[in-house]
């Protein structure tokens, strides 16, 4: 919005030149207005006080310079102004102290503090918006740094902007999104060191599905990778478990039997 206002002070400074060189339409001394001739001698009089030309209000300064020079120019000045108006009323006027007054961007910003590294289709199906809605009021929410955008291996979460969470701590909240996921933490969390060979039992996927899962999951730091003999085992990052004490259930994956 800052770099509009230069322009128009030199659409200003160009259109008052021109006014300088053309033809004069107007006295010397500003607009003069007299009063009409007299037809009733009973009738009120009005005295009239005459008018400098910078003594009009930028906008009538235009208008009388577009017209000394051609009636087209009306046009622009016109729209010139509309446009300033619409960006005061409409998009300058959203600040951080007043951009959760709006119904919709309030609801979006509560759902992500709820739900930190939630996706974009994930909020719009929860906050009930089209796309191109959900799209302006994010933007705006992260103009005034309200939320964060955090991007791993093509998907997007959205977080509160504050220090509540660490990049490791987001990577975990992103990374739950993904029920396979929840269930490899789950598993890891009953039987610390675990084979590929017994995940892919326990899942019931290949074991090349595993191998892919476990080599996201150890380049974003969050699982560990051991040779035990001929086979690959996993573990947990100590950090790592003590987070997920707080978004898994007690005893997790209780359902399922020790694997032998």
């Amino acid at each position: 919005m800052a770099g509009r206002r230069p322009l128009t002070l030199i659409c200003i400074l160009i259109l008052f030149v021109v006014y300088l060189i053309g033809p004069a339409t107007a006295e010397p001394g500003g607009y003069v207005v007299q009063p009409a001739p007299d037809t009733d001698p009973n009738e009120e009089r009005h005295e009239f006080t005459p008018i400098s030309f910078w003594d009009l209000s930028p906008r009538a300064m235009l208008i009388g310079i577009a017209l000394s020079i051609s009636p087209a120019l009306i046009f622009p000045v016109e729209l010139l102004f509309a446009v300033k108006l619409w960006i005061y009323l409409g998009y300058r006027k959203v600040a951080k102290y007043n951009v959760l007054n709006n119904t919709v961007r309030s609801e979006m910003f509560e759902c992500i503090c709820n739900n930190p590294g939630i996706t974009f289709s994930a909020l719009a199906r929860k906050c009930n918006i089209g796309k191109g809605t959900q799209q302006y009021h994010l933007k705006l929410l992260m103009r005034e740094h309200k939320i964060v955008s955090v991007k791993k291996k093509g998907q997007t979460g959205f977080f509160e902007n504050d220090d509540k969470y660490e990049e490791i701590h987001r990577t975990i909240l992103m990374q739950l999104r993904s029920d396979t996921v929840r269930q490899i933490y789950e598993i890891l969390i009953r039987h610390p060191t675990i084979s590929r060979k017994e995940l892919a039992r326990y899942l019931g996927i290949s074991g090349s599905a595993v191998t892919w899962q476990m080599e996201r999951l150890c380049a974003d730091g969050t699982v560990f990778a051991t040779k035990s003999g001929k086979y690959t085992c996993y573990l947990l990052n100590p950090e790592v478990k003590e987070i997920l004490r707080d978004y898994l259930p007690d005893n997790p994956v209780a359902h399922v039997t020790d694997l032998a």
